[in-house]
């Protein structure tokens, strides 16, 4: 199935607005046991996956974002793969190509 450059630019803009928000909510949400904001305890690691294309607009705003983000919180770890250009990265970011450890 092929798709149109702007359509394949559309979906990787949805999936990292996506992306952005649902990290913010996570990091931001009140912790129910502390009642603090961060509920990201500074011992544990949170991976974030990000996959990108070599080109995207959209995907360097993001990851100018994520950076900036990660400077925030430490704990905060980005793996990332261009996907545009690298058919193994592509690969890994469909059908699970990634596990958790």
């Amino acid at each position: 199935m092929k798709f149109s450059r702007r359509t394949l630019q559309f979906f990787i803009e949805l999936i990292l607005i996506s992306l952005s928000f649902s990290l913010i909510f996570f990091l931001l949400l009140p912790s129910a046991s502390s009642g603090k904001q961060n509920i990201v305890d500074k011992k544990n690691e949170v991976t974030l996956y990000l996959f990108w294309g070599k080109g995207c607009p959209h995907c360097d705003k993001e990851k100018v974002f994520l950076e900036r983000l990660r400077k925030t919180y430490p704990e905060l770890k980005i793996k990332d793969y261009e996907v545009w250009h690298n058919k193994e990265n592509a690969r890994l970011s469909q059908n699970d190509g990634i596990k958790s450890a």
